[in-house]
């Protein structure tokens, strides 16, 4: 008899290595962001600050798609080890950095060993459980990202008022010590290992496409252009070798063959416009609508409530219809609750009007996101596990930063429209004092926001259009 939890005694190891690399991923990703200034106030180099971030994502963005390949020639244990045996040694290093160029340094290596963790944690869902159990696995996904969405804040602040920024960093020590005696000997193993063959030259054009997109949409400016052209450009050299060279790692038919490309469509799609219509929902909130920090800093979990609740009816309600029924419903419902924020910000809806619109809209993406994981698993080849789900989260990954980037040129291009001077309103798009707006930069805010809103609901549209033309395809 299969497993029937996530618990079981077959299965828990598994379950628990999994859920506490997404751990280690959420708090570690949501935490930082609240340590910056104090970072910055500690280093020094603030030029350089952007870049513990924008370094890190690019770092974990092309090792995603290079462990994937690794997964598969090796299997999943020997990576998990390594990775994150790394991943504790150079967050350590990361919390007793004394120069801000070496903390830059060791949260790229750090990405590296995150990239490799974040591809055993996407293979986990596919090959560490039956079939009836991959919704549920992808939904106690959801569950820890939704609860560090709430508790990260509340033990960053903690942390910084009373050991200071470096423990962030050097509490992971301890975490991935618990997550190694979890799956040091439960993850699945590879019996006959292949040879690792890696397209260095790709890897290297990836990371330059990677790079140029993350400058582009992390700090939307008029030179944003210019970076997404030379990401595309990079891009395309990287795919035309993804396509001759022989290598381990990501295949282009895990993203251009069907029933791959619709299930990347439908997620990167669903995530690029969901994503993009919260990343500057709190600068609106705050520029635009006056509403108070408490109330701002609320306003970013309410796509994740969404998310969360809807992963785990996913995860679940396929014994009794099809994931490819369940699969167009989120992408069918994500252009209607789009819709409905889109009239609730032209209208000047209250804003728990509003934030009851991410809520549905996290639904959408939530539904999506789980179900596609599920199809996944009927749809890849043994051997292929690594790779395809890595391009999955690849392309997921993708979708994330083209969402805000595209939303944050949309408000910037209609602000250049309304206002002589956009400097206020860069350095708000940015992160900064979002209440020393003006009258004038706050209604070109407003507006910028609805136009970038309604940018999300066309992706959106477009995606369902596509998913539905391919439905047959995805069985």
């Amino acid at each position: 008899m299969q497993p029937q939890s996530l618990l079981d005694p077959r299965v828990r190891p598994v379950t628990f290595s999994m859920v506490t690399i997404i751990a280690i991923f959420a708090f570690e990703g949501l935490a930082i962001v609240a340590a910056l200034p104090s970072v910055a106030v500690d280093l020094g180099g603030v030029e350089l600050l952007p870049w513990t971030v924008t370094g890190y994502l690019v770092a974990v963005a092309v090792a995603t798609a290079v462990f994937g390949g690794v997964i598969d020639a090796v299997g999943v244990a020997p990576v998990f080890r390594i990775a994150v045996v790394a991943f504790g040694l150079f967050s350590l290093a990361a919390g007793l950095a004394p120069s801000m160029e070496i903390l830059v340094a060791t949260r790229v290596l750090q990405g590296i060993a995150g990239g490799a963790m974040q591809a055993v944690g996407g293979t986990l869902v596919v090959v560490g459980f039956p079939e009836h159990l991959v919704g549920r696995a992808a939904a106690a996904n959801s569950n820890v990202w939704g609860l560090f969405g709430f508790a990260s804040p509340a033990l960053a602040a903690g942390l910084l008022v009373f050991a200071g920024w470096r423990w962030i960093f050097i509490l992971m020590v301890p975490i991935t010590m618990v997550t190694l005696a979890f799956g040091w000997r439960a993850l699945p193993k590879r019996e006959e290992r292949l040879r690792v063959r890696i397209d260095w030259p790709g890897v290297l054009s990836l990371v330059a496409a990677v790079t140029s997109l993350l400058v582009a949409v992390s700090s939307p400016s008029v030179y944003s252009v210019l970076w997404l052209a030379a990401a595309a450009l990079l891009g395309t050299v990287w795919w035309r070798r993804a396509g001759s060279a022989r290598q381990t790692m990501i295949e282009r038919r895990y993203i251009s063959k069907t029933p791959y490309s619709t299930l990347i469509v439908a997620v990167s799609l669903t995530v690029a416009a969901m994503i993009g219509a919260q990343t500057y929902l709190p600068v609106f909130v705050r520029g635009s609508l006056n509403a108070t920090e408490s109330v701002t800093a609320w306003s970013v979990l309410f796509l994740t409530l969404g998310w969360t609740i809807a992963a785990n009816v996913a995860g679940r309600i396929t014994k009794w219809t099809t994931p490819r029924n369940v699969l167009l419903y989120g992408v069918t419902s994500g252009p209607v609750w789009i819709g409905l924020l889109v009239l609730a910000v032209w209208q000047g809806a209250p804003i728990w009007v509003i934030f009851g619109t991410y809520v549905l809209m996290g639904t959408a993406v939530g539904t999506t996101t789980n179900v596609a994981w599920q199809i996944l698993k009927n749809f890849v080849e043994e051997g292929g596990s690594g790779r395809a789900s890595s391009a999955h989260q690849f392309m997921r990954s993708l979708g994330q930063s083209i969402g805000a980037g595209v939303a944050g040129g949309a408000i910037l291009f209609v602000a250049s429209l309304r206002l002589d001077d956009l400097d206020s309103l860069t350095a708000a798009l940015a992160g900064e004092d979002q209440s020393a707006l003006g009258v004038a930069a706050a209604a070109a805010l407003e507006e910028g926001f609805l136009w970038a809103v309604v940018a999300m609901f066309v992706i959106q549209l477009c995606c369902a259009l596509v998913v539905w033309s391919q439905r047959r395809l995805v069985g």
